[in-house]
């Protein structure tokens, strides 16, 4: 064999190796944190939550700066994959990530450094809790769009639907929707970890504590409740022009999601 066809065969081996990080790709609102609230308490995982927001917002090639952050070299793109890359190798790595962080440098060849899953949520939902905290988001920071374009770009690239879960349900049925992703992602279920003791901090809190103030203070995933305040908030005009963007991408990707009973 010569030494082209066994670099052929090499990078072969090397694409159907499982990648060491199991990535959970949210929109904003979407009861993501819980989710990696729980992944902690199981303790199986070195967990990572929102590792790519420096790059969209502080890094050099930021995307948009809206805090006025000083750039870093730390906080650019090949820094954070590799930082994440070198801690799965010890453990493996549980990233909880929105897919809008990554809209510059996504393609086949930086999803193929993931295990690609997705956690979706109803626009009516999310959005009046993403205004809260920031009134003046822009449509990318809604996530939708960017999120469904790299849904799509994983259906491509590995021939499989991949698997998706509804933050709504989640909240709902959370033993069922825990269950069967981890089935789905071929992990154990530890019921135990459906449940923990507020307080705890996990990586990246303290850049983005404002988000996290309900998980901290939670023990579990906190059903749904009807608030009348986001009834109105969904009245107003820049978050009903975006959820108009927002729900078409939102209904393709529900065709996917893991249904539980």
């Amino acid at each position: 064999m010569n030494i082209d066809n066994n670099l052929k065969k090499n990078n072969e081996d090397l694409q159907k190796k499982t990648p060491s990080i199991l990535a959970l790709w949210a929109v904003p609102r979407s009861v993501s944190t819980a989710f990696v609230r729980m992944m902690i308490e199981r303790d199986d995982f070195h967990v990572f939550n929102s590792s790519f927001s420096v790059y969209y917002y502080f890094s050099h090639d930021r995307v948009f700066d809206r805090y006025g952050v000083e750039a870093d070299d730390s906080y650019d793109y090949q820094a954070v994959l590799s930082s994440l890359e070198n801690t799965s190798t010890k453990k493996p790595l549980f990233l909880k990530d929105i897919a809008y962080y990554v809209k510059e440098c996504m393609s086949k060849e930086f999803l193929s450094h993931f295990r690609n899953t997705f956690i979706i949520r109803d626009p009516k939902y999310a959005l009046p809790s993403l205004y809260k905290i920031m009134p003046d988001f822009t449509l990318e920071e809604t996530g939708y769009e960017q999120q469904y374009r790299m849904l799509q770009m994983v259906r491509e690239s590995t021939g499989k639907v991949p698997v998706v879960i509804d933050g709504s349900e989640l909240r709902a049925n959370p033993e069922a929707v825990v269950k069967a992703y981890c089935q789905a992602v071929d992990i154990p279920f530890i019921p135990q970890a459906l449940k923990w003791q507020p307080g705890k901090k996990f990586a990246q809190m303290e850049l983005w504590k404002d988000w996290y103030d309900n998980v901290m203070n939670s023990s579990r995933f906190l059903p749904s409740q009807e608030n009348k305040d986001d009834e109105i908030i969904l009245n107003n005009k820049v978050v009903q022009d975006a959820y108009k963007h927002c729900l078409p991408f939102y209904q393709e990707m529900s065709k996917y999601r893991i249904q539980v009973k």
